[in-house]
């Protein structure tokens, strides 16, 4: 009988094991996925800083109506990478 409770323990135990084990992993995952989220998001801010003096020289030089919303459709995107970040946070 003590053996039986024994192995049913040890059997337990490492049942236990395999999924914390999993959990641990899938935890690492979503850390992972978190700072490729925070790295994705400060590149977007660089590059959003640079655009601005492209936006000004843009707007004043030829074709500005094409550049504005070539230039808005990324401040666009880069806005809804932002919001989509904070969102999932």
């Amino acid at each position: 009988m003590r053996e039986e409770i024994a192995n049913d323990l040890h059997e337990l135990r490492r049942n236990i094991t395999r999924e914390l084990d999993a959990l641990n992993h899938e935890f690492d995952d979503v850390r992972a996925g978190q700072l490729d989220l925070s790295n994705m998001v400060a590149d977007l801010k660089k590059h959003l800083c640079s655009l601005q003096a492209s936006y000004v020289n843009i707007v004043l030089g030829k074709n500005k109506w094409k550049k504005l919303k070539w230039v808005l459709g990324v401040f666009v995107f880069a806005i809804v990478g932002v919001l989509t970040y904070k969102f999932l946070k």
